[in-house]
């Protein structure tokens, strides 16, 4: 991943709310903090056109793996909830069509 500025929302019913933001280093490699009391979902955006979606519980330190040109196939430990949530997006994607 070349250095992309991110943005990291929670997202919510009525609103998202905007939890960090920051740049990726040259390696592709990026750290965001959030205060969550609960368990939230989560946007991490990259640019205009690439997202992660996020499943984290008070706690959780996930590490989130991938490939810029193939995003989409990201995978993501430590994170029992995330790991959840990828699996069922996959899922989804592999059905709609």
């Amino acid at each position: 991943m070349p250095p992309v500025q991110f943005t990291v929302h929670e997202l919510g019913f009525d609103d998202n709310i905007p939890v960090d933001s920051g740049m990726s280093n040259d390696q592709g490699e990026f750290e965001f903090k959030c205060k969550n009391t609960e368990e939230g979902l989560y946007r991490v955006t990259f640019g205009q056109d690439k997202y992660l979606l996020l499943a984290l519980n008070k706690g959780d330190h996930p590490t989130i793996n991938g490939e810029w040109n193939a995003l989409k196939n990201y995978t993501v430990t430590s994170s029992r909830r995330s790991t959840i949530m990828k699996r069922y997006q996959v899922n989804i994607r592999e059905n709609i069509n």
